[in-house]
């Protein structure tokens, strides 16, 4: 079953300047589980968390088993220092979200997750066209200019045991 990291924001809709607060999903860092866990919710400033080895590595793209259950993972690479992840808001999981869309009819299409140097920096309503392609993760290069990573989405995971 996937997992995901969840942000606790407010999102303004990009064309009548309402605010939402939401819990988003996204799946970047330490992902827990499926649902909320309270201590793993994340606020725009916080740190991503990852988890770490006994001997202080952090693995990327890899679920962590007690020896009965898995119990979440590192999706991603702590390597990557800056980028933009797409998410969804809590309860909703396929198609655009029509209750960030009732107000004023503004064709949002989600909510993204700006991360640099570890630190979730920004969430935001997107646009169509804004995050193009089907990617579900950006890098963002130096030049500001942003590259898809749809390779990413489905991205082979390692199993290894807690404590690594």
């Amino acid at each position: 079953m996937a997992k995901h990291a969840h942000l606790a924001a407010e999102l303004q809709r990009p064309s009548c300047d309402a605010l939402i607060s939401d819990l988003v999903w996204f799946q970047w860092g330490y992902c827990r589980a499926y649902g909320p866990w309270h201590e793993y919710i994340y606020h725009v400033g916080d740190r991503l968390r990852w988890q770490p080895c006994a001997d202080g590595r952090i693995l990327a793209w890899a679920y962590f088993w007690d020896g009965r259950h898995e119990i979440g993972g590192n999706i991603g690479d702590p390597a990557v220092r800056h980028l933009i992840v797409k998410g969804g808001p809590e309860f909703y999981w396929e198609g655009p979200d029509q209750r960030w869309q009732d107000i004023c009819g503004c064709p949002v299409q989600g909510a993204a997750i700006e991360i640099k140097d570890g630190i979730i920096a920004r969430a935001w309503l997107y646009l169509p066209d804004e995050l193009p392609g089907e990617a579900n993760v950006y890098v963002v290069r130096d030049d500001g200019s942003l590259q898809p990573m749809p390779e990413w989405n489905d991205h082979p995971m390692e199993v290894v045991p807690l404590g690594c």
